[in-house]
């Protein structure tokens, strides 16, 4: 400086005399959000030149909650301890504050986990209305950080993208599903459900809410692996379309982070809508732009400028907000998942996911058990939760529950001081009563009617026909005829399912109704001038039907026919006329049964000339409405890209008012398939060209409808 002449020789001289006091050496504070903090360098570079931050220098406000964050850390590192059998006395957390999350962790079993066992937990918590991280734990150890790197087999959590696709194509909560042996496809033949049992008929809000896999596998089947990847990843799930595993393994395959199943999962919280911040540079107005988790609110410099307001709308790192499904469907979702009676089938009453507020939850595993995940969420906060074992070390499975512990202790801190909110019924959701499990109306004999909710327009209209009233001779356990003693005749209601379901029926113990009707003694010679030879006995009949039979005899005055509704009529119709023309093995007479359904008795009366009267008694099932059939993929007018799309699933929904026979699918004129039981759906290996898909359903009867789309695989 004295050579630059900026200070004189006195001014140098004073300063050389002056002596130097040293400052002690700052040591760094810990990095108590390690995770967090790599987010938000990595958010930074979006906004910020590379350059700028290394100089450093910048104040950065972020979105962590940080009493949170050491709140949810130690609650982490209790429940692991728990785990391995060791409880400890008071817990603090790394600043020294008593660990009131820990206190909050549901009591369980001690797993027979090795102490040497070397697991870790991953959690992530969200803002949904504005995508907020309030906190993100976990990683350290393994170098997993859950911000950045793949984390974990997500295992069932990715359910509800299944569900979301066959919500969008006409499926909903009362929509019946099979659990039973039958019902696992040749592609998913390795699959399970967690319990290893089968539960039947099942609606799918029950499938769903209790992680029933075989259902759920069923359904992936049935909406095709590219559907459900392509709404997965509209959500921001890649684990479907990074999975290396083949479709048997659709539970055990892919990765995904807890900040990633957290973000797609605070789509359903925010009721359709993802919030977060735009990456730097972005256009906004781009449609196509999805948001990022936000980490920053704002930015700094030493000297007090401002270079980064997150909290001002004309920031580029603003809440951005992208509807990417419609709050019906969330609505759904929702609703499916925070119905607490709905899961206790498989977690009890009370259970880890009840935490004294409304709250969507949904557990996951992987099959092997080296995962565990616990996701949930309320209006107000999304909470991930992931429990599992060190990837370098040697896995051992764990328990389910403690992921939810962890879950339900988290989530009751954080909420400690918010108001209890729910999600609003939108506009297009009915709700009306509906038989269980098979989602249809409600008979009189229907032994649980329950309350399910549908997309309007969406709503049953036929009755369930799986409740069924038989009568039965009570003194030979067969089924009663016209000619069973009326006072030996009592009712039963049986559970009716498919020829499929009857080895399931078998295993679960549940009664059916006998299939052998009361014996009929022969017919006297004499009485060979009265009989029915068609229809048979007990056969299904509608329309016009002709009578064919024998009405004749040495005697012969006249015969008339006669019909009564029921099994023991009360009271007798006349068909038409008497007459007087004696008929042998020939047509007796037309039966028009328009506008009559359901089980009738015939009865041929021929009457000789000293008024001796000879009958002949059949029973039949009238059936004139016919089946009610609907396409319900591919859309009318659909296009699938070529070869980008390799299977579509046909898919269809068929009911009859008595018994349908069959449903049979067409496709270009040509016969695909024949199915005589729900699922009503085919895959079909895609070929270039507009194709015409029929559907035709046909019942016992021989009513027939038939449904008709154009759609169109496009190269």
């Amino acid at each position: 400086m004295l050579d630059q002449g900026a200070i004189n020789q006195a001014e140098f001289t004073a300063a050389s005399q002056e002596k130097l006091i040293y400052q002690q050496v700052r040591l760094p504070e810990p990095n108590l959000a390690p995770a967090f903090n790599h987010l938000v360098v990595e958010h930074l570079n979006h906004y910020i030149n590379e350059d700028q931050l290394r100089r450093g220098g910048l104040q950065v406000i972020t979105t962590l909650d940080f009493y949170l964050q050491l709140q949810a850390e130690c609650a982490a590192s209790v429940q692991i301890d728990r785990m391995k059998g060791r409880f400890g006395s008071e817990v603090q957390t790394r600043t020294g504050e008593p660990c009131q999350a820990a206190r909050l962790l549901p009591t369980f079993p001690s797993e027979d986990i090795p102490p040497q066992a070397d697991l870790e937990a991953n959690i992530a918590i969200l803002d949904p209305a504005s995508g907020q991280v309030l906190a993100l734990v976990g990683g350290e150890k393994s170098g997993l950080i859950p911000a950045r790197l793949p984390g974990h087999p997500p295992g069932s959590l990715l359910t509800p993208f299944i569900y979301l696709t066959a919500f969008s194509r006409g499926m909903g909560p009362a929509s019946l599903v099979w659990d039973i042996p039958a019902s696992i496809s040749e592609d998913m033949a390795a699959l399970e459900n967690p319990d290893r049992q089968f539960h039947g008929p099942v609606r799918l809000r029950t499938a769903f809410a209790n992680d029933y896999l075989v259902p759920a596998g069923q359904i992936l089947s049935q909406m095709g692996v590219d559907a459900v990847r392509r709404t997965a990843g509209q959500l921001g799930i890649s684990a479907f379309e990074n999975s290396s595993e083949p479709i048997t393994q659709p539970f055990n395959a892919g990765e995904a982070n807890p900040l990633e199943i957290a973000y797609a999962y605070s789509v359903f919280a925010n009721q359709g809508v993802q919030a977060g911040q735009l990456p730097g540079g972005a256009d906004r107005e781009n449609p196509d732009l999805s948001p990022v988790p936000a980490t920053i609110l704002e930015v700094v410099d030493n000297r007090g400028n401002v270079w980064l307001d997150c909290q001002t709308g004309l920031s580029w790192c603003a809440v951005a907000r992208k509807p990417l499904i419609s709050m019906q469907l969330a609505y759904l979702i929702n609703d499916i998942l925070s119905d607490e009676p709905a899961r206790w089938p498989s977690l009890g009453h009370p259970n880890p996911l009840e935490v004294g507020r409304r709250a969507g939850a949904k557990i996951g595993q992987t099959p092997d058990g080296f995962d565990t995940w616990t996701v949930g969420y309320t209006p107000q906060l999304v909470v991930a939760v992931w429990i599992g074992n060190n990837p370098a070390s040697t896995p051992v499975p764990l328990l389910v529950d403690w992921s939810a512990g962890l879950w339900h202790a988290i989530l009751q801190f954080a909420s400690r001081e918010k108001p209890a909110e729910e999600w609003a019924k939108p506009p297009g959701i009915s709700q009306i009563r509906v038989c269980d499990p098979s989602g249809l109306l409600p008979t009189k004999v229907c032994p649980d009617v329950v309350t399910e909710i549908f997309l309007s327009g969406s709503e049953p209209v036929n009755n369930d026909s799986f409740y069924q009233v038989f009568q039965i001779n009570r003194e030979t356990g067969r089924l009663a005829t016209v000619f069973t003693p009326p006072e030996l005749v009592e009712e039963r209601t049986f559970l009716i399912l498919p020829p499929e379901a009857q080895s399931w029926t078998q295993e679960a113990g549940l009664q059916t109704p006998p299939e052998d009707y009361d014996v009929l003694e022969a017919l006297p010679e004499e009485d060979q001038n009265a009989s029915i030879t068609s229809p048979a006995n007990f056969s299904s009949v509608s329309g016009k039907v002709a009578i064919l039979g024998t009405a004749n005899g040495p005697d012969f005055d006249f015969y008339r026919l006669q019909t009564g509704r029921g099994l023991n009529p009360t009271a007798w119709l006349l068909l038409g006329e008497d007459e007087e023309k004696p008929v042998k093995d020939n047509q007796v007479a037309v039966w028009d049964t328009a506008g009559l359904d359901g089980l009738y008795a015939l009865q041929l009366v021929v009457v000789d000339h000293d008024m001796k009267v000879k009958t002949a008694t059949i029973q039949v099932t009238i059936d004139n409405l016919p089946p009610v059939i609907a396409i319900q993929s591919p859309s009318s007018g659909q296009t699938y890209p070529y070869p980008q799309t390799t299977t579509v699933t046909l898919q269809a929904e068929a009911s009859d008012n008595l018994a349908l026979e069959q449903v049979k699918f067409y496709l270009d004129g040509q016969l695909l398939t024949t199915l005589s039981t729900p699922p009503f759906a085919v895959p079909w290996a895609t070929r270039p060209g507009e194709h015409r898909f029929i559907v035709k359903a046909i019942d016992r009867a021989g009513n027939s409808s038939e449904d008709t789309i154009r759609f169109l695989v496009e190269r």
